[in-house]
């Protein structure tokens, strides 16, 4: 599926990576540019991504973060961080590639959940 008409292809892995990938952005693992000008359109796409997201992700936490939530949605986002981490671990291809060729452990996990869990 494409995001945009010759843009970037967004790929699902498993249940997991497709509910990771529809809430956490672009994943260019599988983007081949046939020429300069498809690299370039590819290009304009993440910086204008970037751009909208350094706009309103400040006002949207400004205005959610002191909002009350219930054991349910806390119970729900600790799920959504168990299915993130275990996309790390299982399908990313930089954590595998750190982990299989002797990176630094702490700097590869260091983006992982401090709180998650399973079910």
């Amino acid at each position: 599926m494409n995001a945009m008409p010759n843009g970037p292809k967004i790929i699902s892995i498993s249940r997991i990576a497709a509910s990771i990938a529809a809430s956490a952005g672009f994943f260019y693992d599988h983007l081949e540019c046939g020429d300069d000008a498809e690299f370039d359109r590819n290009f304009q796409l993440t910086q204008a991504v970037g751009e909208a997201f350094l706009d309103i992700f400040p006002q949207i936490v400004r205005r959610r973060m002191g909002l009350p939530y219930t054991d349910a949605e806390r119970e729900a986002q600790l799920i959504w961080r168990g299915r993130y981490a275990e996309f790390n671990l299982v399908y990313d291809r930089g954590t595998l590639f750190g982990l299989k060729t002797g990176g630094n452990i702490d700097a590869i996990l260091m983006s992982l959940p401090p709180l998650a869990k399973w079910s």
